[in-house]
């Protein structure tokens, strides 16, 4: 994926993710590749070891599933709330006095 998508993840901005990103590319976690096609952007991707941590990983969010007691379908619903709730938030703030962009 390219960088730009993967700091969208989060709904983080550049100057949190980028430092992230770097550290993990300095423990061979991610490896970053520039766009051929447009040298501003890179794609990232997971290096070897950063493959070997995520297979590693991939039991926890079966185990914190089973922790909160909902069901896949409850887990996609809640998701999408909590994406919903932040979009919300996040307009509102845009538009009031205190932001400053108002």
């Amino acid at each position: 994926m390219t960088v730009k998508e993967l700091v969208a993840l989060p709904h983080l901005g550049y100057g949190t993710v980028t430092p992230l990103i770097k550290r993990l590319e300095a423990n061979d976690l991610l490896k970053r590749q520039r766009q051929a096609d447009d040298e501003r952007g890179s794609h990232a991707a997971l290096a070897a070891e950063g493959l070997a941590v995520h297979r590693h990983l991939s039991s926890v969010p079966p185990a914190i599933g089973d922790a909160v007691g909902l069901t896949p379908d409850e887990i996609v619903t809640l998701h999408m709330l909590v994406r919903r709730l932040t979009a919300n938030v996040n307009r509102h703030n845009a538009g009031s006095p205190a932001s400053g962009r108002a």
